[in-house]
This record gives C-alpha cells, sequence and structure tokens, in this order.
C-alpha cells in the first residue's frame, strides 16, 4: 500500500467519524429536546392530579348506591 492510498483511507475514516460525530450531536439535541418538553408536559399534568383523585371517590360512592337500586326494584315489579 503507497503513501498516497494509505492517505486516502485515512481521510475516509475521518470523514466517516465526523459525519458520525455530528449524528450523534443531532441525536443529542433531540433528546435534549425531547426531555425539555417531557418535564414541560409533566408540570402541566400535576396540577391536574388532585382533581382526579377527588373525583375518584365519588364515582366509587355512586357505584355503590347503584346496586342497592337494583336490588330494590324486582320485588316491586313481582308484586
Amino acid at each position: 500500500m503507497g503513501i498516497g492510498d494509505h492517505t486516502a483511507v485515512l481521510k475516509q475514516r475521518f470523514d466517516e467519524l465526523a459525519s458520525g460525530l455530528s449524528e450523534l450531536e443531532n441525536l443529542r439535541s433531540r433528546v435534549i429536546a425531547a426531555e425539555q418538553m417531557q418535564k414541560m408536559r409533566s408540570a402541566d399534568r400535576k396540577p391536574a392530579a388532585p382533581i382526579h383523585r377527588t373525583a375518584k371517590p365519588k364515582s366509587s360512592s355512586a357505584k355503590s348506591d347503584r346496586p342497592k337500586r337494583r336490588l330494590a326494584r324486582p320485588p316491586s315489579v313481582g308484586q
């Protein structure tokens, strides 16, 4: 292998590495941006969580009333 061939191979490897580095930097910036978006979204969701917690007991108490009403109906229908 001559000096010119060796130089060409080194240049090709260098170009591949530079291209790979550029891709990694691009991916890194996209990951950072995605993490920031996720933090902003999770911060937006936190105030809504207590509202859902207070709504759950109401819905479960409403569900417990429904079976009682269903049990009360059949005897009146049978009479």
